[in-house]
């Protein structure tokens, strides 16, 4: 049941992230800059976060992740207070920029930490990867949705308070784990690792996840953009937005009992096709039933490529840290330049340009990531 608990804390992270992600393109998007300025509200959060992840990747341990678990709350505390008592739309960019730091800081380390303390079950990284991804897709769907219907200034309040929780319930909930385990150092583990039956298959989930990556974040970005511009409300977008990562929270915990799926190609194709055609329903769309409709096909596509992208890094028994690192680094990177690239082809007159886009691209990911998986198959 603490295991469990501790997958609050993906919840709690996201839940912020998906909250500030929201408001500043919202922000922005009401006080008419252009549309690379919307953008930039995100590629500043992605770039730093890349940027930190890469460092995060060469000090977090199995020892040392509470620690930096704890100080990525802290940091999130400190950011909403700034949003709070400087809430310019230019000045927000600073808080932008500590919040991705707060972020790369916690991520590396969460992920590391989910895994050593999964490390004696069987289906120890599947559950890790779909309990982990469930979590984090459920509190990104949920910010945009708090921040779309209560006050601006309350919901960052909500946040400060969150980061402090965050930062002191992470040491209470390993203290406990750890007790728990130092109690039963002297059983026998009855449970035998699963060999592996197939080749290290990261490269196509760095693949059809990091393409993913800039899609969602154009979704992230521009969908309030393009839903202002339609006349939605402030609270129709953020509903839109949680419905995203609603799906993909429940696709993820879906496959909990995944043994080889994450092998197979047509998996990979069907959840592509749903992404492609969420993506042009943004795009060419204009009723907020086509939307929520595109944002449920895009739930499913994300959460099971989200579920690849993390699974083929922990799944590796002496990379999964660095992987993990790489991971975000992705992350950072695909965020930095998916909406800095579509804010530069979004304007009031063509605001869903950059979903067709996004859709070619991931076409292109899911063909050349069922390459690999075919060469992954029957190697062993």
């Amino acid at each position: 049941m603490v295991k469990l608990i501790s997958y609050l804390f993906p919840f709690l992270v996201n839940y912020v992230l998906g909250g500030v992600f929201f408001i500043t393109a919202l922000r922005c998007s009401q006080a008419q800059t252009p549309g690379w300025v919307v953008g930039a509200t995100l590629s500043a959060w992605s770039l730093i976060y890349s940027i930190v992840s890469f460092f995060a990747g060469r000090i977090t341990t199995a020892k040392n992740a509470v620690a930096l678990i704890c100080a990525g709350g802290l940091m999130i505390t400190a950011a909403s207070a700034g949003f709070l008592l400087f809430p310019g739309v230019y000045t927000q960019f600073i808080w932008i920029a500590l919040t991705g730091i707060a972020a790369a800081t916690y991520c590396t380390s969460f992920q590391v930490f989910a895994k050593s303390i999964e490390k004696n079950e069987n289906t120890g990284v599947v559950r890790a990867t779909a309990l982990y991804t469930a979590s984090w897709s459920a509190g990104m769907a949920t910010g945009p949705f708090v921040f779309g219907v209560l006050p601006i200034n309350l919901s960052f309040m909500i946040n400060a308070v969150l980061g402090l929780l965050i930062a002191g319930g992470i040491v209470l909930v390993a203290g406990n784990i750890k007790k728990r385990e130092d109690s039963a150092a002297g059983e026998k583990d009855l449970c035998e690792k699963e060999p592996s039956l197939f080749r290290d298959c990261v490269l196509a989930g760095w693949i059809i996840g990091g393409t993913g990556t800039i899609a969602i974040f154009v979704i992230r970005c521009l969908v309030p953009y393009r839903a202002n511009l339609l006349g939605f409300s402030r609270a129709d977008a953020g509903i839109i937005l949680a419905v995203v990562s609603f799906m993909q929270a429940f696709t993820a915990l879906a496959l909990i009992k995944a043994k080889t799926m994450m092998y197979k190609i047509f998996p990979v194709m069907l959840a592509g096709l749903c992404g492609i055609a969420s993506l042009l329903l943004f795009g060419f769309g204009s009723g907020k039933a086509v939307f929520t409709a595109a944002a449920v096909l895009f739930g499913l596509y994300s959460g099971y490529f989200y579920f690849m992208f993390v699974y083929h890094s922990l799944v590796s028994p002496d990379k999964s840290t660095r992987y993990v690192a790489i991971n975000e680094i992705i992350v950072g990177i695909m965020g930095t330049v998916g909406p800095f690239a579509g804010g530069l082809l979004t304007t009031p007159q063509t605001s869903g340009t950059a979903f067709p886009a996004a859709a070619v691209l991931c076409l292109l990911s899911v063909l050349v990531s069922t390459i690999f998986l075919k060469k992954a198959r029957n190697t062993k």
